[in-house]
């Protein structure tokens, strides 16, 4: 330690020891530079932790939307579907009444009312029959003179 005991030897010690403490502060910054990166980071994870907190809160709210309109859907398909059968049940009691009736149903002979129609229609054609005669006659009438006496 004879080297400390003179000016040069302290300054140089002093140089040293400056330089040391210097490398230790550049490199104590580094660090905490690095040290606040890390906490920027770290920030940026807790805030996506928080986004995505928050959309997995949207999506709990969706899948119970969806759960209810589902709900709601099959619901109103039941209802309808009652509805559909009632409708169905009133049709086919109205069918039955239907075809019960119209097994029930009179229907007249109608051979009676054949025979006389044939013989109105006989009747009709002998009636036709004597115009034709009375409207020859009448024209025969008309080509002779005026008195009807005269032949």
């Amino acid at each position: 330690m004879d080297w400390f005991k003179g000016k040069i030897g302290q300054i140089i010690a002093l140089a040293s020891i400056v330089g040391t403490l210097a490398g230790f502060g550049y490199t104590g910054a580094t660090y905490v530079n690095r040290i606040e990166n890390l906490e920027k980071k770290i920030g940026t994870l807790v805030e996506t932790e928080d986004a995505q907190q928050a959309i997995e809160e949207r999506f709990a709210g969706i899948e119970t939307s969806v759960g209810f309109i589902n709900k709601t859907i099959d619901e109103s398909l039941l209802l309808w579907i009652k509805e559909a059968q009632d409708n169905v049940s009133g049709i086919q009691v109205t069918i039955g009444k239907l075809e019960s009736d119209v097994e029930n149903l009179d229907i007249p002979d109608i051979e009676p009312l054949q025979e006389s129609i044939s013989a109105t229609n006989a009747s009709i054609a002998g009636i036709k029959a004597s115009v034709d005669a009375i409207y020859a006659d009448v024209q025969s009438l008309k080509n002779k003179s005026d008195n009807p006496l005269a032949q």
